[in-house]
C-alpha cells in the first residue's frame, strides 16, 4: 500500500484529476520502462527519491498543462479531444 504522501500515490491522484492513463504517462515520460513506473504507481516497487522527483514533478506541470491540447494530445490520446 502507497503511503498517501509518497510521491508514487501524488502521481497516482494527479493523474486521476486529469483523467490520464498511466501507461501513457509512463510512455511520455520515458525514463524507465512501461512496466517498472506502473509496479511503482502500484505500491509494489517504490521510485528512489530521485525518480520519484522526476516523475511527480512531470506529472504536476502536466496537471498544469491540462487545458492545453498538446497535453490533452500527449497524456490523455487523442481520442479523447
Amino acid at each position: 500500500m502507497l503511503a498517501a504522501l509518497s510521491p508514487e500515490a501524488q502521481i497516482n491522484r494527479i493523474l486521476e484529476d486529469v483523467d490520464c492513463v498511466p501507461s501513457n504517462f509512463t510512455e511520455i515520460a520515458s525514463r524507465h520502462s512501461n512496466s517498472r513506473v506502473i509496479a511503482a504507481l502500484k505500491g509494489q516497487n517504490d521510485f528512489d527519491p530521485e525518480d520519484g522527483q522526476y516523475y511527480l514533478g512531470l506529472a504536476r506541470r502536466w496537471y498544469g498543462d491540462q487545458d492545453s491540447e498538446l497535453f490533452r494530445r500527449r497524456c490523455c490520446g487523442v481520442h479523447k479531444l
